[in-house]
């Protein structure tokens, strides 16, 4: 009787290694990225994983707090995008990544009532749009609208991420 060894996926030792990078970043620095702002406050990478375990936990219905760590957000032609209800109040600026890397595409601001926004929204949705309240998105400068956007991190002052955007798709 022979004895065979299943072929292993590569991708199975990068999972478990950035399973346990969560883990150990979750336990280092939780507090200091949902609590605020602490000396101890975690690296740009350690807020990253923090922010992807939390958003894990609120897909699955164990939110830690009761902060959303998830955005909705439409994307349109021109290099507009508009976040649909509320944001984060720590959140200032987005890092917008369209290929899994370490380092974003672009990086910008949040605006909130910037006219040009407004009115890319009322040109797509009519006089009326949907909800009420400021309209809050950002422009991207660099990603193109034939780019799908992969990742979306807001993130605060101090360039740590708060939360996560949907994927984008390209637009036209």
């Amino acid at each position: 009787m022979s004895t065979t060894t299943p072929p292993t996926d590569p991708t199975l030792a990068q999972i478990l290694e950035a399973l346990q990078s969560i883990a150990e970043a979750v336990n280092r620095g939780t507090d200091a990225v949902a609590g605020g702002t602490d000396a101890g406050q975690a690296s740009q990478e350690q807020s990253t994983a923090i922010v992807d375990y939390l958003v894990l936990r609120e897909l699955v219905g164990r939110q830690a707090d009761e902060i959303r760590r998830t955005v909705a957000a439409t994307r349109f032609a021109g290099g507009t995008v508009v976040f649909e209800g509320g944001i984060p109040a720590t959140a200032v600026k987005v890092a917008v990544f369209t290929r899994r890397s370490a380092a974003p595409d672009e990086v910008a601001d949040i605006t909130i009532d910037d006219g040009s926004v407004v009115d890319v929204v009322k040109k797509h949705r009519g006089a009326r749009r949907r909800g009420s309240g400021p309209v809050i998105g950002f422009a991207l400068a660099s990603v193109t609208d034939d780019q799908p956007v992969a990742r979306v991190e807001l993130r605060d002052a101090g360039d740590l991420a708060v939360a996560l955007g949907p994927r984008l798709a390209p637009v036209s």
